[in-house]
């Protein structure tokens, strides 16, 4: 298959980020990979490497803007980009009066400033003038407000707005398309826990069928917004929270 560019995947050791970096390797595109947890990362880069995909990964927490800086420098030596997928994230679940500020810190940091950070970062990853594509992976936590989630609703509710902002400061910007995928739980290694500890949930594959539908839709279609669950729970406020 003819390679199809150069995509930068955060998050990508495990979970949604892993499955998304392999289904893309299997499709003919070339890699930059970002993640926390070394080892995973040289492991999935490995994977990704076997299917024939060219990959460069770096180890990065995106909530420090400093690493991201130093990782983008090192994505710029390998040629531009055509798209990115802005998929890490973290999340604990607590009370107000038991959200730590340390806690709320890192949530932020995560989830939304480091949201900000790999957008800027892809500006500079790209061809002047030229279309690519944005996909960030928000949550129903999003759009609905649950208990105990404070910071975590905080951060994606704010992505939200982020995400509405870029796209309109890149309006003018040729081919470019910008889209917030919001599933439900996920059976990955979120919030500590292993796969299989959430059955009824998506799968992280089900979640990268739909970075797939956005990032490999007809030129000058742009799909903004997918809300994806899985049927054995209910999306948002009162069903299951898993």
């Amino acid at each position: 298959m003819k390679q199809r560019g150069r995509v930068l995947v955060t998050g990508a050791s495990r979970g949604i980020g892993a499955a998304v970096a392999i289904r893309l390797a299997q499709r003919g595109y070339d890699l930059t990979l970002w993640a926390r947890t070394a080892q995973d990362l040289a492991a999935v880069a490995k994977t990704c490497e076997t299917l024939g995909a060219a990959v460069s990964y770096f180890n990065v927490d995106v909530g420090n803007e400093d690493q991201v800086e130093a990782a983008t420098k090192d994505a710029a030596a390998r040629g531009t980009h055509v798209a990115a997928i802005i998929n890490a994230g973290v999340g604990r679940w607590d009370s107000i009066a038991s959200t730590t500020s340390a806690d709320w810190r890192t949530t932020i940091d995560t989830n939304l400033s480091g949201a900000f950070y790999c957008t800027r970062a892809m500006l500079r990853l790209t061809s002047e003038g030229a279309g690519f594509s944005l996909i960030y992976i928000g949550s129903d936590a999003g759009l609905t407000a649950f208990p105990s989630r404070s910071a975590y609703s905080a951060s994606k509710w704010g992505l939200r707005g982020f995400v509405d902002s870029v796209r309109a400061d890149l309006h003018d910007r040729p081919l470019t398309t910008i889209t917030q995928i919001y599933p439900s739980a996920v059976d990955t290694f979120f919030r500590e826990r292993r796969p299989g500890d959430r059955p009824d949930g998506l799968t992280p594959g089900q979640v990268t069928d739909a970075v797939l539908f956005a990032l490999e839709a007809a030129p000058a279609v742009e799909v903004r917004e997918l809300t994806i669950r899985s049927t054995k729970v209910t999306f948002g406020s009162g069903g299951a929270r898993i």
